[in-house]
């Protein structure tokens, strides 16, 4: 999980972060993954995920209810602010590989067709992605607005991605449990509460996904610049994390 609040040895480099106090996930670290690349930003988000749907009701909203439309759209929002339409759009934006794809080759080297300065084709390869992989499609959004502007992973954000993931794996321990005993015939009390848990995690999850796309529908609304302690602004020209060699995204490897 990447974490935000640096150490005492970085404190006088990075703008203050406060956290947004979601006490039910007060027992998730809040600190820092050595491994996380984004640590060092310098930049903060315009607002947390804890106060996203304040900020961005209907967005969130819409990242939960209806993830896949939601996520095609904000791809879109955001590789146009950025001037990055069509020619820039890769699948995942590049993030995410698998065990006989990187992720450098999964963006287009893989199907071949991808960078394409064709809309049509971007277009059908973004429907495709966010329908089939919705929570992939969100997270590499949110990555890519991270690594152009420069931001770095906020506290608050941690702890509620560390209770999702959390969640998550729970679920995956008792539905194996819940199999193991289906097979030896054990009561099946076990199997429902294994769906009850699997229930509450997808529904965290879809919860994560809409604040994920509130916080950066905000983000983008605010400008491209990199806004560092709330001066001026860097133009977007400035290389600061291309599409070519992404960091490896850290959050929620579900």
């Amino acid at each position: 999980l990447a974490g935000a609040s640096l150490a005492s040895s970085h404190s006088s480099a990075m703008p203050e972060q406060k956290d947004c106090g979601a006490y039910l996930f007060c027992c998730f670290s809040s600190d820092p993954d050595e491994k996380d690349p984004r640590k060092d930003n310098a930049a903060t988000w315009e607002v947390s995920m804890c106060n996203s749907f304040c900020s961005d009701p209907c967005c969130c909203l819409g990242g939960a209810i209806c993830c896949c439309c939601t996520a095609c759209y904000m791809r879109h929002k955001v590789l146009k602010a950025y001037g990055q339409w069509p020619q820039g759009y890769s699948c995942c934006q590049s993030y995410f590989g698998c065990c006989c794809i990187s992720n450098e080759t999964i963006g287009g080297g893989c199907c071949g067709i991808l960078p394409s300065e064709s809309a049509a084709t971007a277009c059908c390869c973004l429907c495709l992605e966010t329908w089939c992989c919705a929570q992939p499609a969100i997270q590499a959004t949110r990555f890519y607005v991270m690594d152009k502007k420069q931001l770095a992973p906020d506290p608050c954000d941690n702890r509620i991605i560390a209770f999702s993931n959390c969640l998550q794996c729970l679920a995956c321990i008792c539905e194996i449990i819940a199999c193991i005993v289906s097979i030896a015939g054990g009561p099946s009390e076990i199997q429902d509460i294994a769906r009850i848990i699997r229930l509450i995690a997808d529904l965290v999850l879809l919860m994560v996904m809409g604040c994920m796309t509130a916080q950066t529908n905000v983000e983008i609304n605010a400008g491209t610049e990199i806004k560092v302690g709330g001066g001026g602004g860097i133009p977007v020209g400035v290389p600061v994390g291309g599409r070519g060699s992404p960091p490896p995204p850290l959050e929620m490897a579900r």
